[in-house]
């Protein structure tokens, strides 16, 4: 690699732009059902920013029992369709739960769109009302959405979307996380298909690129109705990787499971589109195993090509094309 003073600041720019899609999810479409949720007043927008968003260990909000999730946390529809999602809020702990101009914001984004940060296809703005849950009890709250046009009235694509809520902070017990203004704490995942025949197989790949010393493998796709896997897996034979920089400084990460894959995809050659949630689902012998999750494909597809241009803070490519023809 050539230049690394440049690619510590591309390290440098990778870690914020991927901070920027910490969902804090444990399901594979939606929000833990015992994180502990408050909303937060309406956002003013300081200074023009559009967005905001902090993640920490510890928790500074006063927390209560409220939890939020929908139903369901995944599916699917035709593009143009409409869709139902029911949004509770419960309340799980001993004290009366105030939320005042209930609803909240909701969003529903394209987070796999690179045309800008955040893509909000559509908003539903916050509500006037007050609503305080009992202890133990719980109310609902349903997002409809037609799918046929977006808030511009331009035709939604097909895609994985996300429904999301903004101006709320969340505890785990471990991280806490504030999501304000166009930076929403997602609950739901939509998968918009083709109308038409959809691709529903797996398809081993088995295609792998090393690259300073790290060995990238695309392992195979699993195609459903409503969303398609893609499987990845990275060996990584030394964890301590050090590089010299332009100013002879040597910097040194020791890579781990925290890392994660990132990277872009294309189908027959169209828009490229983020890989946005590429998530760890298993370990062994210096061999991390991700799973990232996109739109249903139409069974008429021919090709697939994958980049993924960094691993953790080590910026590299690795392309694979894939053949998906008969």
């Amino acid at each position: 690699m050539t230049g690394k003073n440049s690619l510590f600041t591309i390290i440098l720019l990778i870690l914020l732009i991927a901070a920027s899609f910490i969902c804090g999810c444990t399901a594979p479409g939606g929000s833990d059902e015992q994180e502990e949720w408050i909303i937060l007043p309406e956002w003013d927008n300081p200074e023009g920013a559009t967005s905001a968003l902090r993640s920490s260990d510890f928790a500074e909000g006063d927390y209560n029992g409220l939890v939020v999730y929908a139903i369901p946390e995944s599916s699917g529809m035709v593009q143009g369709d409409n869709a139902t999602i029911t949004v509770i809020f419960a309340n799980n702990g001993t004290s009366p739960v105030h939320i005042e101009n209930y609803p909240p914001e909701f969003l529903i984004q394209n987070p796999a769109d690179l045309s800008r940060p955040f893509v909000i296809v559509k908003r539903y703005l916050r509500g006037d009302d007050d609503v305080t849950i009992l202890p133990g009890e719980n109310i609902s709250y349903d997002i409809k959405w037609d799918s046929s046009l977006n808030d511009n009235g331009v035709e939604v694509p097909p895609g994985l979307y996300t429904l999301e809520i903004t101006d709320v902070m969340t505890w785990d017990g471990e991280t806490e996380m504030m999501y304000r203004g166009e930076s929403g704490k997602k609950i739901s995942e939509i998968g918009i298909r083709p109308d038409g025949g959809i691709l529903r197989k797996t398809i081993p790949v088995n295609m792998s690129q090393k690259r300073e010393g790290i060995t990238v493998t695309f392992d195979r796709i699993d195609a459903a109705e409503n969303s398609t896997e893609l499987f990845f897996s990275v060996y990584v034979p030394e964890p301590l990787y050090t590089t010299e920089m332009d100013d002879g400084t040597i910097w040194s990460y020791t890579l781990s499971s925290d890392d994660k894959p990132n990277g872009h995809y294309r189908i027959d050659g169209g828009e490229q589109k983020s890989l946005w949630n590429m998530n760890l689902i298993g370990s062994s012998d210096n061999t991390y195993t991700y799973r990232s999750r996109i739109e249903p494909l139409s069974s008429g597809i021919k090709e697939m090509s994958v980049e993924i241009n960094n691993f953790g803070p080590l910026a590299e490519q690795w392309k694979f094309d894939v053949s998906l023809s008969e």
